[in-house]
């Protein structure tokens, strides 16, 4: 059974959720000979930390090219943001799912009687 396109479009997803920002100018690089999808990619990695000679070399580009395109474009640099800003969301997401496990695994051995976890309390 097929959905109604118009279930969701009121629909308010949680922050998490969002979709990347689209460029104003329709290409995170306009003018550049290199596909969006690279610079997608390369707006991923330079979100992990990797370093610009490093996202460089992965591109096929001189780090000066990505160098200009990184302050020359308000765009790429809002999707590297962005892309740190998915990071962060995917790593809180993680933490609390993960606190939840720790405590149900510590209630779980303090009623056993675990002295080790006991003391370490």
């Amino acid at each position: 059974m097929a959905l109604d396109s118009r279930t969701f479009q009121n629909d308010n997803f949680p922050l998490w959720a969002e979709e990347p920002p689209v460029p104003s100018a329709g290409s995170l690089v306009p003018g550049s000979q290199f596909h969006e999808e690279q610079w997608i990619m390369a707006a991923g990695m330079l979100a992990r930390g990797s370093s610009f000679l490093y996202v460089a070399r992965a591109m096929g580009c001189s780090r000066t090219t990505l160098w200009r395109a990184y302050y020359g474009s308000k765009d790429f640099r809002h999707r590297v943001w962005w892309e740190r800003q998915a990071l962060n969301r995917e790593a809180d997401l993680r933490l609390s799912s993960l606190r939840s496990l720790v405590v149900e695994q510590i209630e779980r051995l303090v009623s056993s009687g675990d002295p080790s976890t006991v003391r370490w309390l």
